[in-house]
């Protein structure tokens, strides 16, 4: 096993918090002298380990060391196996540190697994886990490597550390693959292999930027970079400007291209913007009428049903505002608010999530559809639409003495931020899958504190010496609404 081991402690941007030790891991591949090179850029999350004290000089320091074991898997057999230990450096509390580790591995597919633990505090700890694959290196056709996306790519190197220089230009790797408002531009580093067996000249570097909008990808940005070289290892260290880009996920697609724009070569990588300024910019744009009202587009019927939905998932005044522009059949009035209200939940893709919305819509429709209403407008498609899917749900149609009911528990609601909500749906006229909301304990709910009684219909079973102080039924073996409720 050859490992090559670069490390510098170093400030870099805020770590993303994950369970245990903060860490973030991004793999690339290159080729180095025939054979395949898989590199695994970290960050440590200095903030999340524990540090000991030092004594020694006028003022106490702190260290603190990760024990990291890395495997890589084929099945059952373990191909390559790699243990150490990371010391930071003293001096160094709560700053985030960057280390690469690099490892010659042959084509196949690999599970990689990674385990980090503190060295001051076994407890605390990190399992990563992930499918790679190796492709085949053949030195007569051409390849590409992966992106290695950078937080600082050139500047003066006459300082820098010489683990983070490579072909003379400094690349420290861009952490978490988030890139936030101080970064104007977008930095990366990859590598081109044996261009000259493509045979075909010119060639041309393309590179594609697409914001996510759903499932899909859209274009953005597409700039063309004649290549002017075609040595056996060509690098390509690129800048390209995304201050005009909103916060977003976005892919990254670096590919050669003749002159035809037939594709001989491709390669890419995600990235997160964080870029406020733009987002206040395009709201704005918005709400002044720049950009196109996309509501203008449907119909009467399909705006009515549209803002129908709104209405349920928004609840409280937003609901009674609602419903009086539905009573007045005011359809402008429902565009714009249709068109506020999304882009109030997404400043950047108001369409991409109110499509999204729709299509949650339409499956409420199939799952809670009554002969009266929309599946949306029931009470189970109401508390789905507004705290989403339970964490269980628990169904008695055949409870002794009981309507049909079920119990719907989240262990933690975000709405109210509650823990262990309970919601009780009953069918009392036993008509088709028309359930009610009869019970729950979430705040600005309904509360029945007799809703054991209503859905076992029994005032002479009831806790308690008068129907309407009791607050539970008497239980035997089969009766279990109580039981569910509390310990579920």
């Amino acid at each position: 096993m050859r490992a090559l081991l670069f490390f510098i402690g170093i400030l870099l941007l805020p770590a993303v918090h994950l369970l245990g030790i903060g860490v973030s891991i991004a793999p690339v591949s290159y080729q180095v002298e025939g054979e395949s090179l898989l590199e695994l850029n970290f960050q440590f999350d200095g903030k999340s380990l524990q540090y000991d004290t030092i004594f020694g000089g006028k003022e106490p320091s702190f260290r603190a060391a990760i024990e990291v074991t890395t495997l890589f898997r084929q099945g059952d057999s373990i191909i390559q196996f790699d243990r150490y230990k990371l010391n930071f450096s003293p001096d160094t509390q709560k700053r985030d540190f960057l280390d690469i580790r690099s490892y010659v591995l042959k084509a196949g597919k690999y599970s990689l697994e990674i385990e980090f633990i503190d060295a001051n505090d076994p407890n605390n700890s990190y399992l990563h886990q992930e499918d790679l694959v190796i492709k085949e290196i053949n030195d007569s056709n051409a390849a590409i490597s992966g992106i290695k996306l950078l937080s600082r790519l050139g500047g003066s190197i006459d300082n820098a550390d010489e683990n983070f220089v490579k072909n003379g230009v400094i690349m420290e790797p861009l952490p978490h693959h988030f890139h936030n408002r101080s970064l104007n531009t977008l930095s990366c580093y990859l590598e081109l292999y044996q261009l000259a067996a493509i045979d075909i000249k010119p060639l041309v570097l393309r590179t594609e930027i697409f914001s996510r909008k759903g499932k899909n990808w859209e274009e953005e940005l597409t700039t063309y970079q004649k290549i002017e070289s075609y040595s056996d290892v060509e690098p390509i260290a690129k800048k390209i400007d995304i201050s005009t880009l909103p916060s977003n996920t976005y892919k990254l697609k670096i590919s050669v291209i003749d002159g035809d724009k037939k594709e001989w070569l491709q390669t890419s990588t995600v990235f997160v913007q964080s870029n406020p300024e733009i987002d206040s910019q395009l709201k704005e744009k918005l709400l002044s009428g720049e950009i196109d009202n996309f509501f203008e587009k449907m119909d009467e019927e399909e705006i009515e049903y549209a803002i129908r939905a709104v209405a349920m998932k928004a609840g409280g005044d937003d609901q009674l505002t609602i419903n009086n522009i539905l009573n007045k059949e005011d359809y402008e009035s429902m565009r714009d608010y249709l068109f506020r209200y999304w882009i109030d939940q997404d400043p950047i893709q108001p369409e991409a999530a109110f499509d999204r919305f729709m299509r949650l819509i339409d499956a409420l429709d199939q799952k809670f559809y009554s002969a009266f209403r929309n599946g949306f407008e029931t009470d189970r498609g109401m508390i789905y639409l507004r705290y989403g899917p339970p964490t269980r749900v628990i169904t008695r149609e055949n409870d002794q003495g009981a309507v049909p009911y079920e119990i719907w528990a989240y262990d933690r609601v975000d709405v109210n931020n509650q823990v262990d909500v309970k919601f009780v749906f009953y069918n009392p006229s036993l008509a088709g899958d028309s359930f009610i909301l009869l019970h729950s304990n979430a705040r600005n709910e309904v509360r029945n504190p007799q809703w054991l009684g209503e859905i076992y219909n029994v005032e002479d079973q009831m806790e308690g010496d008068n129907y309407l102080d009791a607050r539970g039924v008497r239980d035997n073996f089969q009766r279990e609404a109580g039981r569910i409720f509390n310990d579920n």
